[in-house]
């Protein structure tokens, strides 16, 4: 018996091979060409859209007050959820609040927060909206934003906020507390001279406090 396949069994042990593996084989081959020119399509839209995004927010800082309106709506429409979304909201919110309109400008910094969600950005814009809420006398809200700041650099800062608001609530315990927090999470070789003197003062006033309440007890006990 031959050891090679006549030229009739090679023809059908090939047919045979191709109806059991043919159809898995042509979709890998697409899927490893699909995924090669949809990578390299991918990137190439990345790029436009990222150029598109930066040619908006130049138009935006370029553009005269009565043109404003338009280009932030179409910045709203065509590149939402983005950086240069969220720059447009916060500056919009600064603007609103130099014209002394709150409302306005906590309006702006909810919006710059959703489109800052999951970026670097997300924790700068929380400590400025709780830093509004504050001004806005919503303190619970205040609190509330500043709880959920990460990232470093912006951590301190919201430890610090928080210390603000305790001490502005007359609460100079929870108050020093927070700055510690604020103290610790400086990075090596960053200063702070202005919390380091909110520190100084609310840790003065606890040992204050603190000997009060140990020559009240004395005063009160017969036996000392």
């Amino acid at each position: 018996m031959s050891d090679y396949l006549s030229e009739e069994e090679q023809v059908q042990a090939l047919k045979t091979w191709w109806e059991e593996n043919g159809t898995s084989l042509v979709v890998g081959v697409v899927l490893v060409l699909g995924s090669v020119f949809g990578w390299r399509w991918y990137q190439s839209y990345s790029a436009d859209q990222a150029a598109s995004a930066s040619d908006l927010y130049q138009d935006y800082l370029l553009a005269e007050e009565d043109a404003k309106p338009e280009v932030i709506a179409e910045i709203d429409s065509q590149i939402a959820g983005t950086s240069y979304q969220a720059f447009v909201k916060m500056t919009e919110a600064r603007r609103a609040l130099d014209g002394g309109d709150l409302d306005a400008a906590a309006g702006e910094l909810e919006a710059a927060l959703d489109a800052a969600k999951g970026s670097y950005l997300e924790g700068l814009v929380r400590v400025r909206l709780a830093r509004l809420y504050q001004q806005q006398q919503r303190t619970d809200d205040a609190l509330a934003q500043l709880a959920l700041v990460k990232g470093a650099g912006y951590e301190s800062q919201a430890a610090e906020l928080r210390g603000d608001i305790h001490y502005a609530a007359g609460d100079r315990e929870q108050a020093a507390v927070a700055y510690q927090v604020a103290a610790d999470l400086l990075a090596e070789g960053d200063a702070r001279p202005l919390l380091e003197l909110k520190l100084m003062n609310t840790a003065a006033a606890d040992v204050a406090a603190n000997e009060s309440d140990d020559d009240a007890d004395t005063g009160s006990n017969p036996d000392a």
